[in-house]
C-alpha cells in the first residue's frame, strides 16, 4: 500500500498505469512499445490533464534537464540554473498555474538524460516526486478548507519506441 496521499486512480489514468514502471511517487516511466508520446498524451488529455511537453533528445546532462522542466512549466528563471530554486518553484506550482489543478509533464525521449547522466536523471525524478508529494496540499494554505489549493503534478517519461498498433479491442486501452 502506498504512503502517498494521492491514491493513483485520482492521477495517472489506469490505462496508461498498465505500461508504465513507478520509478518514484509522481513519476512514471512508460515501459511498452505500444505506448509512444502520442498515445500517452492522448490518454492523459482525456482524463482533463493539462499535459506539458518537453522534448528530451537533446537533453544529456541534469542542467538540461532542469532548465526544460523550468521552461515547460514557465517557471521563474532561477529554476531552470539553481536546484532550490526549481524545489521552491515546484511547491509554488500554484502561483504560476493558479487554475489548473492536474498537471503532467510528458518528456518524450526521456532516456537520453537517463543514460548520459544517471545521477542527474536520479536527481531530476526526486525533485519531481517531492513536488508531486507536497503538492496535494499546499502547506502554506493549509489552514484553508477546501480543495482550491490542491495540486497535482504528474511526471511521465517516454523513451523512443518504435511504437506498434494497438489492438482497439484491448480492453485494457479503452
Amino acid at each position: 500500500m502506498s504512503t502517498n496521499p494521492i491514491d493513483t486512480w485520482v492521477t495517472v489514468p489506469r490505462r496508461l498505469r498498465r505500461y508504465a514502471e513507478v520509478l518514484a511517487p509522481g513519476v512514471w516511466w512508460i515501459g511498452h512499445e505500444a505506448v509512444d508520446a502520442s498515445r500517452a498524451r492522448a490518454l492523459l488529455l482525456d482524463d482533463d490533464f493539462a499535459v506539458v511537453p518537453i522534448k528530451g533528445d537533446h537533453l544529456t546532462t541534469m542542467r538540461q534537464g532542469q532548465a526544460a522542466v523550468a521552461a515547460a512549466l514557465r517557471l521563474p528563471g532561477s529554476a531552470a540554473v539553481n536546484l532550490d530554486g526549481l524545489v521552491d518553484a515546484l511547491r509554488d506550482l500554484d502561483l504560476w498555474w493558479p487554475r489548473t489543478r492536474r498537471i503532467v509533464l510528458l518528456w518524450s525521449k526521456a532516456h537520453v538524460l537517463r543514460e548520459a547522466d544517471p545521477a542527474g536523471f536520479d536527481e531530476l525524478v526526486s525533485v519531481l516526486s517531492e513536488a508531486h508529494q507536497g503538492l496535494w496540499r499546499s502547506e502554506r494554505d493549509a489552514a484553508v478548507t477546501g480543495d482550491e489549493h490542491e495540486r497535482v503534478l504528474e511526471t511521465v517519461l517516454v523513451p523512443a519506441t518504435d511504437a506498434a498498433r494497438m489492438d482497439p479491442t484491448d480492453p485494457a486501452i479503452q
